[in-house]
C-alpha cells in the first residue's frame, strides 16, 4: 500500500510540474497550480487510497508543495454530491484563451492563501467513472486505473477538453500498469477477470495478461481517441486475447451477433421479443444486479433542533469529533411511516470524523451538510424540514451489512482498516 500511495503522489507531482499554470505575484513570489483527475474503477479502493494519501508521512516535495484533494463518487449524500458537482462544473469550465482565469475562483485562491508560503499547489479530484460521462470538465492532467478502452477514451476527453489548441510535448495522462483487481489477484493466484465491474473481461473472454504494457497497442496510447472502438479486430488477431480493445470487440460481437436471442439482440433479431424489449428484457438485466441498494437519510441534528422534543426516546445519536451530531434513518421506513415515527440507527452507517495526519494533503471543496440543508430550506420555504431531509439528505449503499463509515467531507465507505499497508 505504501508503494501504491506514493505512486499516485509521485505521478501527480511529475504531471503537475509538466502541466501547470503559473501566476507571478506582485511580491516577487509565484504560485504554480494544476487541477488533475485520478480516476479509479471502484469506490472502496478509491476511498482506501484517499485515506492513505491523507495519512502519508513522506509526501513528495512536501516542503514546497501542497496537495488539495476531494473525493467524487456515488456514495455521497445527494445534496453534498450536487454541491461538489456544481463547484467542479464552474472551476473546470476552462478558458482556452486565458488559462490564468483559474485564479479567478475563490475555491482555488482561498486554498492557495491558506498555504501561500508554498509554490506548488496540486488540486486533485479523486473520482470513479462519474467523472467520465456527462461532465463537461477540463483537467490539466489525469492518472487512470485501467478498466476498459472505452473508459480510457472517455477520460481522455476530459483532459484539455476546452483547450484544443494546446499541444503536449510531454504525456499528460498516466496509465497504471495494473488495476487494483489485478494487484489483488496476484496475491491470491489464479486467472480471473480483472477488467470487470466495470469492464468487458469475462471468464469466457480472458486476456493473456493484465499488464498495461501488453494489453494496449503503442498506437492506442500515443494518441487516445475513439479509433480502437471503431476499427474491427484484425483478421490475424481474432483468435488471440492479448489486446483489451480487441477483447471488447469480441464481447460486443458475441452479444450482438449471437445466433441465440439475448437481452441486447432481442431488440432487433427476433420480432417475437422486440415488442417487449423496453420492459421485459430490461428487467432481466437490472443495473448492479446482485448488489441491492439501500437508501439512508443522514440528518445533522442542528438542522431542525427545534423539533428535538418530537423524537422517539430511543433515537441513537452519533457525532463526529467536531461535535456535530447526526441521526441515521432507513429511508424506505421513513417514507412509509414518516420520519418522526422512524427510529434512528447506526447499525449500518456510523457517522464519524476520520483523523487526517498528513499536513501536506488537505481536503478540498468539502461542504457542511447542515449548511447545505439550511440553504435548501431558505430556497424552498414551502417544504417541511422532514421533506427536505427525505429528498436531499439521502445516500445509497450497495448492501445493508455493518461497517459503513460516513464523513461529510468524503461520503460513505467501508471500514476495512483503511490505512493499513497490506490492504492491497
Amino acid at each position: 500500500m505504501k508503494r501504491l500511495r506514493r505512486h499516485y503522489c509521485n505521478n501527480a507531482n511529475v504531471l503537475h510540474h509538466d502541466h501547470h499554470i503559473l501566476r507571478e505575484n506582485g511580491d516577487s513570489s509565484r504560485h504554480q497550480v494544476s487541477v488533475g483527475l485520478i480516476r479509479m474503477a471502484n469506490i472502496q479502493p478509491l476511498m482506501n487510497t484517499a485515506m492513505a494519501m491523507f495519512n502519508l508521512n513522506d509526501t513528495p516535495a512536501s516542503d514546497n508543495t501542497q496537495y488539495h484533494l476531494c473525493c467524487y463518487h456515488a456514495n455521497q449524500v445527494l445534496i453534498l454530491r450536487n454541491r461538489l458537482e456544481t463547484k467542479l462544473d464552474t472551476l473546470l469550465k476552462r478558458d482556452g484563451s486565458n488559462e490564468a482565469s483559474i485564479f479567478d475562483y475563490a475555491h482555488i485562491t482561498d486554498a492557495i492563501k491558506a498555504y501561500a508560503h508554498k509554490t506548488h499547489h496540486v488540486f486533485i479530484v479523486l473520482a470513479t467513472a462519474v467523472a467520465e460521462v456527462g461532465r463537461d470538465h477540463d483537467y490539466d492532467w489525469a492518472i487512470v486505473e485501467p478498466s476498459s478502452m472505452r473508459s480510457i477514451i472517455q477520460l481522455a476527453g476530459r483532459v484539455w477538453r476546452h483547450r484544443p489548441d494546446k499541444v503536449a510535448s510531454k504525456p499528460n495522462i498516466s496509465l497504471m500498469q495494473y488495476n487494483i483487481r489485478a494487484l489483488k489477484q496476484s496475491n491470491r493466484g489464479g486467472a480471473q477477470p480483472v477488467f470487470t465491474m466495470p469492464g468487458f473481461e469475462q471468464p469466457d473472454f480472458l486476456l493473456t495478461s493484465h499488464d498495461s504494457h501488453y494489453v494496449f497497442r503503442e498506437t492506442e496510447l500515443q494518441r487516445i481517441d475513439a479509433t480502437p472502438r471503431i476499427n474491427n479486430v484484425p483478421e490475424n488477431e481474432r483468435d488471440g486475447a492479448r489486446y483489451l480493445s480487441d477483447l471488447e470487440h469480441k464481447v460486443m460481437k458475441d452479444l450482438m451477433s449471437n445466433d441465440k436471442t439475448n437481452v441486447v439482440n432481442g431488440y432487433w433479431q427476433d420480432p417475437n421479443t422486440s415488442n417487449r424489449s423496453h420492459v421485459h428484457l430490461s428487467c432481466l438485466t437490472p443495473f448492479r444486479t446482485g448488489q441491492p441498494q439501500t437508501e439512508y437519510i443522514i440528518e445533522p441534528t442542528t438542522f431542525k433542533s427545534s423539533l428535538d422534543n418530537d423524537r422517539a426516546p430511543n433515537d441513537i445519536y452519533e457525532h463526529n469529533e467536531d461535535g456535530q451530531h447526526y441521526l441515521v434513518y432507513n429511508a424506505e421506513q421513513a417514507r412509509i411511516q414518516g420520519l418522526s415515527a422512524t427510529e434512528s440507527t447506526t447499525k449500518v452507517i456510523k457517522p464519524s470524523t476520520t483523523p487526517l495526519s498528513n499536513p501536506n494533503v488537505t481536503p478540498w471543496l468539502n461542504d457542511s451538510l447542515v449548511n447545505a440543508l439550511l440553504e435548501v430550506q431558505s430556497t424552498y420555504d414551502d417544504l417541511s424540514p422532514n421533506t427536505i431531509l427525505t429528498r436531499f439528505a439521502v445516500v445509497s449503499v450497495y448492501d445493508n451489512k455493518l461497517g459503513w463509515l460516513f464523513d461529510e467531507r468524503f461520503g460513505c465507505w467501508k471500514d476495512e482498516g483503511l490505512i493499513k499497508d497490506n490492504y492491497y
